[in-house]
């Protein structure tokens, strides 16, 4: 019985040396015809696989931004040629912003308004405003339609480790809001950047500290940041002003940003509850690349921090090297002007109805996508949902859903075809990712394509760590030495029916 076995190995080792043998004798070229032809194949099949990236698409939402300034006439006299002057929303280039209207509406009759930048930024004036009696009130009103596109995250490799000189002034202390020069932060910075060169790392280890260092709690007033570094909390302001600090003290670049937050879990726990958006963040200057933006205050769903990177619903206003900043007042940014004349010998006041200007923000157009995974994969099969909200104005339509994921891991799923969604309405695409093996914290992406009118077709996406735990099988290799050359047989056979049908 031995012996028949050996001799059947034997008989099937024979056939495959044969069949290799000939390939190689007679079918030397026609296996070169093989190749070149698979990998044309290949080639072609590659051109034609549709990709989610969408490279004619980009990550972007549009807004309309309203914003009122109401002045008042509180005294008892009349105010004369009243001028008004505030801050406008501009094009930000290394944010990703675009104005693609603004309007300004005044009530009652004026002069004119004049439009003018200062380094960073624009203001407006309203100047010769009509006369007010007092108890009399007036509005300007801006109205702008903005796309805001997102800040991919940058390349750490491509980062410098020298900056220009002429951002020099960017690390200076600003006595009062940022002492950078304090033995205390500046002990802090060296201690946190020590042995590292790379721009990029340096910030990133800054970063890190302060979301960890303090504890979210709202202010009342604006502290800076040796009261925030020392009481350990603060609000937006307290943690941008103790990022930029420790940055400066590390000889890092750095600017404040003041503008606005549109959050969408918020509107969704209360709509009706976001009349006051005001945020605040950061930009840091990283040589080869320029100024990107960092929030340290902000996180993702998937848990990560906004460094070097940014989502579509901020929105800045202005920038500012920290001169014209404040602290122990309600707002750290300069606040709206107002200006008159008034008859010789009477006094009257006029002053803004309200300290917070009244801000207003509506999605024109804006997805924000959602993943909810199972608890676990179920015989290598891990569930998730995706839930797509329009949270614009108007409906969106050919609107489809792909996860990405990492290949070494998981097979990922084909995309879903939601269609039309309509304003304020969620839709839910639903896919079952095939688990190859286990793996921790792989990001899994839900990219969401659709078109969005006259306003063109965008991006959205999110993403979340997984973590997938997969039993071991209970025995080696799954494949004998038999099967092994079994199938070793048949590849072989179809070469050689390949080579003779080429060489007809």
């Amino acid at each position: 019985m031995l012996w028949k076995e050996r001799d059947t190995n034997s008989s099937s080792n024979q056939a495959v040396s044969c069949l290799i043998y000939l390939i190689y004798k007679r079918g030397k070229h026609i296996l070169r015809k093989l190749l070149i032809l698979a990998l044309l194949i290949l080639l072609i099949t590659a051109i034609h696989l549709p990709t989610v990236d969408a490279s004619e698409s980009s990550e972007s939402a549009i807004y309309e931004v309203r914003k009122e300034y109401v002045i008042k006439n509180y005294g008892q006299n009349q105010a004369l040629e009243e001028n008004v002057s505030f801050y406008l929303l501009d094009n930000r280039e290394i944010i990703g912003q675009q104005i693609l209207s603004e309007n300004i509406e005044v009530e009652g009759s004026y002069k004119g308004i004049q439009i003018y930048a200062t380094e960073d930024n624009r203001r407006a004036r309203v100047v010769g405003l009509d006369s007010m009696d007092p108890g009399e009130t007036k509005t300007v009103e801006v109205t702008y339609i903005l796309k805001v596109d997102s800040v991919p995250q940058i390349d750490p490799e491509l980062v410098g480790n020298t900056h220009p000189s002429s951002v020099d002034k960017f690390t200076k202390a600003v006595e009062g809001i940022w002492n950078s020069n304090d033995s205390r932060i500046r002990d802090k910075a060296h201690e946190l950047t020590k042995n590292e060169n790379n721009y990029w790392y340096k910030a990133k280890r800054i970063f890190d500290f302060v979301q960890e260092h303090l504890k979210y709690k709202p202010q009342s007033v604006v502290q800076d940041d040796i009261w925030a570094y020392l009481n350990k909390e603060g609000d937006c302001s307290e943690y941008a002003f103790l990022f930029i600090s420790l940055a400066r003290a590390a000889e890092i670049p750095t600017k404040f940003v003041g503008g606005y937050l549109y959050s969408f879990a918020e509107a969704e726990a209360s709509p009706t509850g976001l009349a006051n958006y005001g945020h605040a963040f950061a930009l840091v200057y990283l040589p080869k690349v320029g100024w990107i933006p960092v929030d340290p205050t902000e996180s993702s769903q998937g848990g990560g921090w906004y460094f070097a990177e940014l989502p579509v619903n901020h929105i800045v206003e202005l920038t500012s090297d920290g001169s014209n900043l404040r602290v122990g007042e309600t707002s750290e940014t300069p606040p709206p002007d107002v200006h008159w004349t008034q008859y010789s010998g009477q006094g009257t006041t006029v002053d803004f109805v309200d300290e917070e200007t009244k801000v207003d923000i509506i999605p024109l157009v804006a997805i924000d996508p959602t993943i909810y995974p199972s608890d676990k994969a179920e015989d290598s099969t891990w569930s998730f949902r995706v839930k797509v909200k329009n949270w614009g104005s108007q409906s969106i339509s050919n609107v489809k859903v792909k996860l990405q994921v990492d290949n070494a891991y998981f097979e990922a799923p084909g995309s879903e075809d939601l269609g039309t969604i309509n304003p304020g309405t969620p839709a839910y695409a639903s896919f079952d990712v095939h688990v190859k093996k286990s793996v921790e914290n792989s990001p899994i992406t839900a990219v969401v394509t659709y078109d969005a009118g006259k306003y063109d077709s965008f991006i959205a996406r999110e993403t979340i760590p997984a973590t997938a735990e997969l039993a071991q099988p209970p025995y080696g290799l799954p494949l004998s030495l038999p099967m092994i050359m079994i199938l070793a047989t048949i590849v072989a056979g179809i070469i050689v029916g390949a080579a003779v049908i080429l060489r007809r």
